[in-house]
């Protein structure tokens, strides 16, 4: 099992995956939230005011095969996202 910086596990991490470096703390990149299966950092090139991303802490090397058995990890991330207040309103 990996760790990140903040002693919590990493599932299973690809090296050349920014992703999976930002996730595991070995970028500058700061994390706004994570589990011990998600992390939540800022977008690299934001679209909107508030941009975020998500992303499991498990390496994904293609979302088409993703089945109902990862379904609890993007409800995870929806949650994480009410939880934690990085849901806002603007109108």
């Amino acid at each position: 099992m990996v760790y990140n910086d903040k002693n919590r596990p990493m599932l299973q991490i690809k090296s050349d995956c920014i992703f999976c470096s930002i996730a595991s703390g070995k970028t500058d990149q700061p994390i706004r939230s994570e589990t011990d299966n998600v992390a939540i950092f800022d977008d690299r090139s934001p679209k909107a005011r508030y941009h975020f991303q998500c992303v499991p802490k498990t390496h994904i090397r293609d979302p088409k095969k993703l089945t109902h058995k990862d379904i609890p990890l993007g409800k995870l991330c929806v949650g994480l996202f009410f939880t934690n207040n990085f849901y806002f309103f603007h109108f």
